[in-house]
């Protein structure tokens, strides 16, 4: 969609009727493009081809968000910022189908330049604000938000992994059918502002045939190669390693992987976050406030057992018993906070409620598609760690806390 539809999508967010101050706050995919060696490719251009470079790339680009739901919002020359207020799949799309654009470029003006561009590509769903900002005579449309620099850090660290499109976590986890396409788990970085650690995912769909097909084949044993990392069990990785890299050789992320066991080994230090994370109980999570305390205890040695079993490689019984389990409890503790709430008035309740709501609805998620199955421990882990353990540490340390704080303020 072109700029007069993203105006048209912020004035449906507000009462404005002016440009300026239009605004919205919501969760949004994000598709972060990114010119590698912008300053060396500038270099090939006289400054008025570089701009009619850019213009004409801009509108293929807004050729292919026709048809969905896309805003293309910002562009500093080396990178360009897509907004998807809806769907993450036309997101993943959208970057597939620039990339794949990128041949028919590079063609074009190896023949014209005699150079060729190389792109990365981020994608990440979260929380962004998007706003008009200037004068009458100048305007803008900016966005910002941690989710921000989330995904142009993964279109940077794309190179790092020789691959073009990198995805977080959350985008990953609110893809159709993820599992289904030819995406795989490769590493857990910490991110940009923050002290938490993010899962990010390969998206290989622009390969050729033959090493989508090679990938595809063994992505179950690369997958749990990477699991047995993340998990500190080095012999077991790297041996998973070596097997998988007599079928697919010319992988460089598994390549990567096996330098990291033998170099892990040598050291005998473990620099990679783990999935062996714990998730205890400490002062820091207490919003001193005995009766929701007390269930927050509960609720946090619920989510490690089942974490537990599943990296114990209990069936898919044990599992399913301690996903109802953590359910019942967590209905249980959340039903117990809001008539907290309601009995003191607690002017965030609706807004509180929400995020409950949430929760909820992801592990009722995670319970019904039946993520206990062996090939999926990884990403049961993964989504687990992600949407549920996040989820509970943010929402004690923010949320319960402006909650606890209002509970223990004098009347």
């Amino acid at each position: 969609m072109d700029y007069t539809s993203l105006i048209s999508f912020l004035k449906q967010e507000n009462s404005l009727h002016n440009e300026l101050g239009l605004h919205a706050q919501r969760e949004m995919s994000i598709l972060f493009v990114k010119f590698r060696d912008f300053n060396q490719l500038s270099g090939n251009f006289l400054s008025k081809e570089l701009i009619d470079f850019l213009n004409s790339y801009l509108n293929t680009i807004q050729s292919i968000l026709n048809g969905k739901n896309g805003y293309l919002c910002t562009c500093t020359g080396e990178s360009i910022i897509i907004l998807f207020p809806d769907s993450v799949n036309d997101a993943l799309n959208t970057g597939n189908a620039i990339l794949k654009n990128t041949v028919s470029l590079n063609n074009l003006i190896k023949e014209k330049y005699n150079c060729s561009v190389s792109i990365g590509v981020g994608l990440h769903t979260g929380i962004v604000t998007i706003g008009t900002i200037g004068t009458p005579e100048w305007k803008e449309t900016i966005v910002l938000g941690d989710s921000v620099p989330i995904t142009s850090q993964l279109g940077e660290l794309s190179k790092s992994y020789n691959t073009n499109f990198l995805i977080s976590e959350n985008a990953y986890f609110n893809l159709n059918d993820a599992e289904k396409k030819s995406i795989r788990f490769v590493d857990r970085i910490k991110v940009v502002n923050n002290i938490n650690y993010i899962s990010i995912f390969d998206v290989f769909e622009n390969e050729s045939p033959r090493i989508i097909q090679k990938r595809n084949e063994n992505k179950q044993l690369f997958e749990d190669a990477i699991t047995f990392f993340h998990s500190q069990e080095l012999s077991k990785a790297e041996s998973l390693l070596k097997d998988y890299l007599k079928l697919v050789p010319d992988d460089f992320i598994a390549q990567m992987y096996l330098g990291r066991c033998q170099k892990t080994k040598t050291n005998e230090t473990f620099a990679s976050p783990n999935l062996n994370r714990k998730i205890l109980w400490s002062d820091y999570l207490s919003i001193y406030y005995d009766p929701i305390d007390n269930q927050h205890k509960e609720l946090i040695e619920r989510v490690s057992g089942l974490l537990t079993k599943i990296k114990d490689g209990k069936g898919i019984e044990e599992t399913h018993q301690m996903l109802l389990f953590l359910e019942e409890y967590t209905v249980k503790h959340f039903s117990t906070e809001e008539k907290i709430m309601l009995k003191y008035d607690y002017p965030y309740y609706e807004e509180h409620k929400k995020q409950h709501e949430i929760f909820i609805n992801e592990l009722s998620y995670i319970k019904t598609k039946n993520l206990g199955k062996e090939n999926m421990k990884l990403h049961l882990l993964l989504r687990i760690e992600s949407q549920l353990v996040n989820w509970i540490i943010n929402h004690i340390c923010v949320t319960d806390k402006k909650l606890g704080n209002f509970l223990n303020s004098p009347e």
